[in-house]
């Protein structure tokens, strides 16, 4: 259909007053917020940092009765926005509903991760129903469905911050055949766009501090692979320091990447924000406590003298858990405790990693789903 397309930006102001006059409305085929804390979170630092954010796709729309500006795109985005004017959000325990799906023709197991079957079924009109000022709705929010949050912004970010947009309009008026129309792209939008691979997008945030991109990148780490019926894998050090700084702030096996999920790539960005900027992250710690900055260099090259020693630079690895099983106590040990592998006890330990990893394949369970988090958080693995 043809339409009319216009662009733009707004200051993160008015874009909540569009919110709260109701001059942009959730269509019915929206889905619920889904972003977590974190991903609000850094959505905002990367306002506050200027950084490219995709334009909010609004389209108009003839109701019948009434014109509409209907969110296509942004919903996340938006609600992001308002929440962190409010300093708010959501206890999605409190607006948890089961999960209605299709029934799954491979009939898949459940989540070995235990992520629960529950949809959070809030959207931003719970906070706006009818109030026009951000203190209208924190004097009647109720406490016990939403938390303080802290998100950095004040001042006037909100009025000289700037969101894009993308309006369309379109050129035939008949209300069912708009309909089709902004139902048929809002599905494009979100299946059919094509994305950037975990690898693409993540090592574009190593680039955020320049002083630690060669970190994330180790030369003598990178050229490690695992082979599989899809080819060859490159090793992920930032897997490795992700959890381990997890496991090392809570002490606890059974809590390493809890509730992240299937959602895995997100839970290894906060990991890389919270390096970047040395953040006291509640699950991965401060990095320069975890990692001192006059140690580190130090660690590494103990952490590359120990992959020499035991033949590890440069291997392919045949499955993950021979991967794993080498580096996790590895990394651990040298890097996190500041220890250093005697030359003289290499082929002990090397004989001892073979003979835990031979253990483990022989675990119909654990070469089923060998990358499977429940393995990693078994304490006796």
């Amino acid at each position: 259909m043809k339409h009319k397309v216009y662009y733009g930006e707004y200051s993160l102001s008015h874009w909540i007053a569009l919110m709260l006059k109701q001059d942009i409305v959730l269509p019915p085929y929206q889905r619920y917020f889904v972003w977590d804390e974190e991903a609000t979170k850094r959505l905002l630092l990367s306002l506050k940092w200027r950084q490219f954010i995709p334009p909010v796709i609004i389209g108009s729309f003839d109701d019948g009765t009434n014109q509409q500006n209907l969110i296509l795109d942004g919903q996340q985005r938006l609600t992001s926005v308002l929440l962190s004017a409010l300093g708010v959000f959501p206890e999605k325990a409190k607006f948890n509903t089961p999960v209605r799906s299709f029934i799954d023709e491979n009939d898949d197991p459940a989540s070995v991760d235990g992520t629960p079957d529950v949809l959070c079924e809030w959207t931003f009109k719970e906070l706006v129903k009818g109030k026009l000022a951000i203190d209208d709705i924190k004097a009647e929010l109720d406490a016990s469905k939403y938390k303080m949050v802290d998100y950095r912004v004040g001042g006037t970010f909100f009025d000289t911050t700037y969101l894009g947009f993308c309006y369309l309009i379109p050129e035939n008026n008949d209300q069912g055949i708009q309909q089709r129309y902004y139902s048929t792209l809002f599905r494009y939008i979100n299946f059919q766009g094509e994305e950037l691979s975990a690898m693409e997008s993540r090592e574009a945030l190593y680039f955020l501090d320049s002083s630690k991109t060669d970190f994330f990148r180790t030369n003598f780490i990178a050229g490690i692979n695992q082979k599989s019926s899809r080819g060859l894998s490159h090793v992920d050090f930032v897997r490795f320091l992700a959890l381990l700084s997890d496991y090392k702030t809570c002490n606890d096996f059974g809590k390493v990447a809890i509730r992240a999920g299937k959602r895995m790539e997100a839970y290894y960005e906060d990991y890389i924000y919270a390096v970047v900027n040395d953040d006291d992250s509640a699950r991965f710690g401060k990095f320069s406590l975890l990692l001192p900055s006059d140690q580190l260099q130090q660690r590494m090259s103990n952490l590359e003298a120990a992959m020499q020693v035991l033949g590890m630079e440069g291997n392919t690895y045949a499955s993950i858990i021979y991967l794993d099983i080498d580096f996790f106590g590895l990394v651990f040990h040298i890097l996190f405790e500041g220890k250093e592998l005697q030359e003289d006890k290499s082929v002990e330990v090397k004989n001892k990693l073979k003979v835990q990893a031979d253990k483990f394949k022989k675990d119909k369970n654990h070469t089923k789903t060998p990358s499977a988090m429940i393995h990693l958080r078994n304490p006796h693995e």
